[in-house]
């Protein structure tokens, strides 16, 4: 034999053995996980349609935008609601801030008043209804609108 014809069989002996071990390989996969045709399903596939995505773009876009447009849809009713009392200690806390302002004013108003040689003015004050201690419902003041003021 010679060497150019042990180079052939050397050859072919490799070509045989690579084509045989990836049969073997294949072989050892499971038959249905190398055809992807055979397990998908029709609804799986046409759900992944290019058509099907940009409509269904076009609708999440859609009810954004009318989500947006239309603006938040608020359906509980406040006055059901309780107050908690920390709110209800700042609405207390903010009214008596600005009735002491507002009587802070006046008495800079009336000062200026008396070195001009003109009568004070009584203050006017806002008519803060009593709260309801926390059960909620319109109560007035800063929680339920703004109030009652009285003027001369």
């Amino acid at each position: 034999m010679t060497t150019r014809s042990r180079l052939l069989w050397a050859v072919a002996a490799g070509v045989v053995l690579s084509a045989w071990a990836s049969n073997a390989q294949a072989q050892a996969v499971d038959p249905g996980s190398r055809a992807v045709n055979v397990n998908a399903r029709s609804g799986a596939v046409a759900a992944r349609a290019p058509g099907r995505l940009v409509s269904a773009a076009f609708g999440r876009a859609r009810d954004f935008q009318n989500r947006a447009l239309g603006g938040t849809q608020i359906t509980d009713n406040p006055g059901s609601q309780p107050i908690s009392p920390r709110i209800q200690m700042r609405v207390e806390a903010l009214q008596t801030l600005f009735t002491n302002l507002n009587l802070l004013i006046n008495t800079f108003n009336n000062m200026i008043r008396a070195q001009a040689g003109r009568d004070p003015v009584p203050p006017v004050l806002p008519n803060f209804p009593v709260s309801n201690n926390g059960s909620g419902g319109s109560n007035g003041g800063l929680l339920g609108g703004l109030g009652n003021i009285t003027g001369p």
